[in-house]
């Protein structure tokens, strides 16, 4: 959280709103804990990507409390500033949906990035839906917290050929 602090002074963001994919929990617990440690009024969004919002938003909540716990701060986090987004989960963990699909092609096409089908993916495509909701404000800065996850792509082959060669493209 301190890195992307000082990044997103350096590029002039002064209250961005992070989006990141949930499942095990923690990188969303400790970005939670991260925020809330250095007193930053930043809101986190977690894109589930297996549990329904309320079990995880427990789970997120316990997590950072134990991260704070570490490193010798009160635990004293408030469970409401846990939000979880579960819209996006389809019809199970590591099982691919229109958006995630459509998530990774428009990602890979327009920006060159690669999202994984099982995290990155689904949460590009709940951050997508929610920027088509206008679940953000117009002026509020959005930042996807991109986890890696591009080597997983190769589990998912038959589904992505399928899914090119439906569209009459070839490879």
């Amino acid at each position: 959280v301190r890195e992307l602090a000082v990044q997103c002074a350096a590029q002039g963001l002064r209250r961005p709103h992070l989006v990141v994919g949930s499942g095990s929990a923690g990188t969303h617990a400790g970005l939670a804990a991260g925020i809330h440690a250095f007193g930053l009024d930043w809101p986190l969004t977690g894109i589930s990507v297996r549990p329904a919002a309320a079990a995880q938003c427990v789970k997120v909540h316990g997590l950072a409390q134990d991260v704070l716990a570490l490193l010798g701060l009160p635990r004293d986090l408030p469970e409401g500033r846990i939000v979880v987004d579960d819209r996006h989960v389809g019809p199970g963990y590591g099982l691919p949906t229109p958006a995630m699909l459509d998530a990774l092609r428009t990602l890979a096409r327009t920006e060159g990035l690669l999202l994984d089908p099982v995290y990155t993916g689904k949460a590009m495509a709940g951050m997508l839906a929610r920027l088509g909701e206008g679940l953000f404000g117009d002026d509020e800065d959005v930042v996807f917290v991109h986890t890696g996850g591009a080597q997983a792509l190769f589990g998912y082959r038959d589904v992505l050929t399928q899914e090119t060669q439906a569209q009459g493209i070839e490879g």
